[in-house]
């Protein structure tokens, strides 16, 4: 089950959808996976901006001194794009963590770290995850890396560089547990197609 919740202060929390490079229509509906981890945030208390990258033209560089932590979710053909989201972030000034989730990372977690400046790449279901790695990012450690060595599904690199592969999370049995994902978060009339989500 999620941890419990004990926070200080809310976190300024960004989430990023990568634009999909497929020659089909890809703004049916909003993602479900980063609408849980939106939801997540919310449930901490944390302040939340989501940008969809396939409905939403903001120029990351406005953002990048705002957030305290960047969540980005991308399948194969979002990869490249959450590289390139994750590098324009840094270019701007962006000095928040910036985590990486979805199907292809998983699989490939070091092709990330070591293709785009990324701090943890998120392995599987990352509902539990998202909340214990904020717990930590909330926690300012002078050794970030350091103090995620017991967080279970991610992958990240020590101070050294070294890149570390933490054991895999336990799928959750219990999906009653998790809060209504946060569709709150998106322009909802930006979508083509709403009936999946109702």
């Amino acid at each position: 089950s999620p941890a419990p919740l004990c926070y200080t202060a809310p976190m300024k929390t960004l989430l990023l959808v990568p634009q999909s490079r497929l020659p089909v229509e890809t703004r049916v509906q909003p993602p479900l996976g980063i609408a849980y981890i939106g939801a997540i945030s919310q449930q901490r208390g944390d302040e939340v901006r989501l940008v969809d990258m396939n409905v939403d033209d903001t120029d990351l560089a406005t953002l990048a001194a705002w957030p305290d932590i960047v969540g980005i979710t991308a399948n194969t053909s979002q990869i490249k794009g959450a590289w390139r989201a994750a590098q324009a972030l840094r270019q701007a000034g962006c000095a928040a963590p910036i985590v990486l989730g979805g199907v292809h990372a998983t699989v490939l977690p070091q092709e990330s770290l070591e293709a785009a400046p990324v701090t943890i790449i998120v392995r599987g279901e990352g509902e539990e995850t998202w909340q214990e790695i904020c717990q930590t990012v909330q926690a300012r450690p002078a050794d970030l890396p350091a103090a995620m060595s017991g967080i279970a599904g991610i992958s990240y690199r020590t101070a050294d560089g070294a890149v570390v592969h933490n054991p895999d999370r336990v799928p959750a049995n219990d999906l009653n547990a998790l809060p209504w994902p946060a569709y709150d978060l998106f322009y909802l009339d930006h979508y083509t197609s709403l009936q999946p989500t109702l």
